[in-house]
């Protein structure tokens, strides 16, 4: 009969981890539409075209958080939470658009194709065109 060594318990301890930031824009391409939600911070997202590569651009306060191929995609659907934000869809992109912004004060500005807007509560400000 062979014997085995009994099982030795190991001291569980906790590390602390860095801080983590989560990010306020997140951006995915869902059925060939480019989906983009921010938290209920104030944000100031612009969705445009990088005039070099083509590719479709999301930014943060003119930070770019993703880039999706235009190709793959056929419209814009842009949600904010309830801070005062600021969402610009560039006419650059040249694809229908919707916005949807929680409460808070926002404005609204539109590409040159097609732009559907919902304001929400609070004093919007909603424009298409350039």
């Amino acid at each position: 009969m062979t014997r085995t060594a009994p099982a030795t318990s190991a001291r569980l301890q906790a590390v602390e981890l860095e801080d983590r930031l989560v990010p306020a824009v997140s951006a995915e391409l869902v059925a060939a539409t480019l989906v983009v939600a921010t938290d209920d911070a104030d944000q100031r997202v612009r969705v445009d075209r990088d005039a070099v590569t083509g590719q479709l651009l999301v930014q943060d306060a003119g930070v770019t958080v993703a880039r999706f191929d235009s190709a793959a995609v056929s419209a814009v659907s842009v949600t904010t939470g309830a801070g005062n934000d600021r969402v610009e869809i560039s006419p650059m992109v040249g694809l229908p658009a919707t916005v949807v912004t929680g409460g808070g004060n926002d404005v609204v500005k539109g590409g040159s194709v097609s732009l559907g807007a919902d304001g929400g509560a609070g004093n919007d400000k909603l424009g298409g065109g350039d």
